[in-house]
């Protein structure tokens, strides 16, 4: 082969700025064979490079491939040239492999094996020339909002907000507004577009909203607020202690000689634990296990919600501990029917509240779609959207069969109705804001409903 450089040109000419031929050289003459091949005459350099380039440095290592060299044939290689990178060419009986693309530090070529002479090109690839600096961007032009507040049933302007950023949330309009009112604190504040539309959500971007610059909000006082986990704590704790009440038989409550006196009734007894197993699982439940999204809850709920849980625990306990109740009509068989139903069921609803406990972290508010987990109490997931309401009926449903008693069954269909109602709204709201909700579930009941 001819060890003219432009030869090598002509088969990459973009490619070989540098040229350099080495004889056959033995595997036992070494290191000093190479420093004897690079400082023979044969040593052919273009004008774009000098001797001066070759130093020490790095050793890389890189295989060659080619139809007539095996798999152990290797070029060691340490080169280091003015060049960011380079590309070494291997020509072999006219035959042009590339190598390698290396950022190179130093040049010291080792051949082993070298069967054939070996022309080795030594290819410069030009550095991308640096880009200008970009000149800085100017600052966009920050369009502010103007944000008036109207009374929704008046439709007076409680306050006018110049220069409201777009980024803005209603949050953040609301922290606003309890500047200039400071009784309403954001927890009480509705604010609509609309005197009769949605209340929005604080997390509500302001520019991200039907408006123009200039926002209007209809204002709404919600009340004085309670936090859901003291609305829950007051819930539960109010059946726990009037149910305890009338077990007791507390003075006016029964006839005067009944007073302090117990069940002869060993379901009386039994139902008591039960119930009060109930609240005590929920209260704790609240206190450690439940992320409450919601904040607040108008203070003038509580007295209805209370009024519900409170007389129906009042009611089903006046009943059940009455000193002239009668036992179930299948007696113990029925009792431990309706225990183990009882049990399983508040066992699953709690496995369901960790399994969604553990599907969000503290203080997110993203929603993720809940699914099974190892628990088999959770399997239960592929079937339905609420678990948890389908445990509870069911946990109500063998405290009714328990207890063969009617405002115990009462309550239970009244629980039901309600459940539902929110068991569908939630099942909804998952198939409106996840496309691939499993299609097979349903809100409460499996398959029915």
């Amino acid at each position: 082969m001819s060890s003219d450089p432009r030869s090598a040109a002509a088969v990459k000419p973009t490619l070989v700025q540098s040229m350099v031929v080495l004889q056959p050289l033995q595997q036992d003459r070494g290191m000093a064979a190479v420093n004897k091949a690079f400082d023979s005459p044969e040593m052919a350099l273009s004008s774009n490079s000098s001797r001066t380039n070759i130093t020490t440095g790095v050793k890389s290592f890189f295989r060659l491939r080619g139809s007539k060299f095996s798999n152990d044939d290797y070029l060691f290689g340490r080169t280091r040239l003015e060049a960011e990178s380079t590309k070494c060419v291997l020509l072999h009986v006219g035959k042009l492999w590339t190598v390698h693309k290396l950022p190179f530090r130093s040049e010291e070529v080792y051949l082993r094996n070298p069967g054939v002479s070996l022309k080795l090109a030594i290819g410069v690839v030009k550095s991308a020339p640096r880009p200008k600096p970009k000149t800085p961007k100017k600052a966009k032009r920050i369009v502010y909002f103007e944000v008036e507040i109207l009374d929704a049933k008046t439709k007076e302007k409680l306050l006018l907000l110049d220069k409201v950023e777009p980024t803005a949330t209603i949050l953040d309009i609301k922290a606003l507004f309890q500047k200039s009112n400071p009784k309403w604190y954001p927890a009480r504040q509705s604010l609509r577009l609309d005197p009769k539309g949605k209340c929005l959500r604080d997390e509500d971007i302001l520019q991200t909203l039907p408006v123009g610059t200039t926002a209007s909000f209809y204002f709404s006082d919600l009340g004085p607020q309670l936090t859901w986990g003291t609305v829950f704590l007051t819930e539960c704790a109010g059946p726990l202690i009037i149910y305890l009440m009338f077990y007791f038989r507390l003075p006016f409550i029964y006839s005067p000689k009944y007073d302090f006196t117990s069940s002869k009734h060993w379901v009386v007894h039994l139902a008591c634990m039960c119930h009060s197993f109930h609240y005590i699982k929920r209260i704790l439940e609240t206190l450690f296990v439940h992320r409450i999204s919601h904040g607040t809850m108008p203070l003038r709920n509580i007295f209805k919600n209370c009024g519900y849980y409170w007389c129906s625990a009042a009611w089903m306990a006046y009943y059940i501990n009455h000193p002239l109740y009668t036992p179930p009509y299948y007696g113990q068989q029925q009792v431990n029917t309706a225990l183990y139903v009882f049990l399983f069921c508040q066992l699953g609803n709690f496995s369901i509240h960790l399994a969604l406990r553990n599907l969000k972290c503290q203080g997110s508010k993203i929603k993720k779609i809940p699914h099974p987990t190892k628990n088999p109490f959770t399997w239960i997931f592929a079937l339905v959207s609420c678990p948890n309401y389908t445990y509870e009926l069911g946990a109500w449903i063998g405290f009714t069969v328990m207890t063969q008693c009617v405002p115990v069954a009462f309550f239970t269909a009244v629980a039901f109705i309600q459940m539902t109602v929110w068991a569908k709204g939630k099942h909804r709201g998952y198939l409106k804001e996840f496309r691939d909700y499993p299609t097979l579930r349903s809100s409460i009941l499996p398959f029915i409903l």
